[in-house]
């Protein structure tokens, strides 16, 4: 089922791909229609590089919920899904969470900005476009499971190959967005753990997309795009790689501990004790 998984992945950012691609030529065609050259081209899609990436990611988000359906009854997969995977968040991932944003602040330090450089709209946006940049993909990974299940080791090895993929072909696809960086890999990474927390839900990925990921970009001075240009906020110090690996480990020992009976990991540590 993995390799079906890997297939259907790959054709979605090729899809993406070729959507962004039908995008930036109809851009491009009307350009040329008004006699713009290409460093006015070039400006007006790196201004507007957020929109350009919402409409690829939605537009492409609608296609594959259409295919990936055809077999299904619903004449709306997409809203049938939205209704299907919400989740209330339990103590666990509301803990983690917490830990999280107490982490990357007592790391970051974060100290205001001049409030004359803010823009409300611009922050906005790029919180919107980080939220849709990562909720879309896992709404389409998610969709995958409802028809082909995956076994623990098909998991383990979706949740560490996808977001590299992710991450190489967006990167390589909207190339305006400057400060794509590889960080993004762990976010995508822990997105697909908390929708394994609760069988194929997005509100837990959603949660923490929205308070951690997009507030990091938008609020903290580290946007995708435009940096800390429109931030309110910036934090001395971004979590490194390593740090925020670790970070993503203790959550991940954490959550296999809360989710598994103590009594019964004491037991099965002694039975391995005694074996010896």
């Amino acid at each position: 089922m993995f390799k079906k998984h890997f297939l259907l992945y790959s054709s979605y950012l090729f899809l993406t791909w070729i959507v962004h691609l039908i995008i930036i030529s109809i851009v491009v065609f009307f350009h040329f229609i008004l006699k713009h050259d290409l460093a006015v081209i070039e400006e007006w899609i790196s201004l507007r590089g957020y929109e350009i990436l919402i409409m690829t990611k939605l537009i492409s988000l609608y296609i594959a919920m259409k295919f990936v359906n055809l077999k299904n009854d619903t004449n709306h997969p997409l809203k049938h899904y939205l209704n299907k995977g919400v989740v209330a968040p339990t103590r666990e991932i509301l803990v983690v969470i917490i830990f999280l944003i107490m982490s990357i602040v007592y790391i970051g330090a974060p100290i205001a900005m001049n409030s004359e450089e803010i823009e409300l709209i611009s922050t906005l946006l790029s919180y919107v476009a980080v939220c849709v940049i990562c909720l879309t993909d896992i709404i389409v990974l998610n969709n995958f499971r409802e028809y082909f299940q995956l076994t623990f080791k098909s998991k383990l090895v979706r949740n560490l190959l996808f977001p590299i993929m992710f991450w190489l072909v967006h990167k390589n696809t909207f190339v305006y967005i400057k400060y794509f960086d590889s960080i993004i890999i762990l976010h995508l990474f822990m997105c697909l753990i908390f929708s394994d927390w609760k069988k194929n839900n997005w509100t837990l990925p959603g949660i923490y997309i929205g308070l951690i990921v997009a507030p990091l970009a938008s609020f903290l001075g580290h946007d995708w795009h435009w940096k800390q240009e429109y931030s309110p906020f910036i934090i001395s110090s971004l979590p490194q790689v390593y740090e925020y690996t670790v970070l993503c480990l203790l959550v991940l020992v954490y959550l296999y501990v809360k989710s598994h009976n103590i009594s019964e990991l004491k037991t099965k540590l002694l039975l391995r004790v005694l074996a010896k």
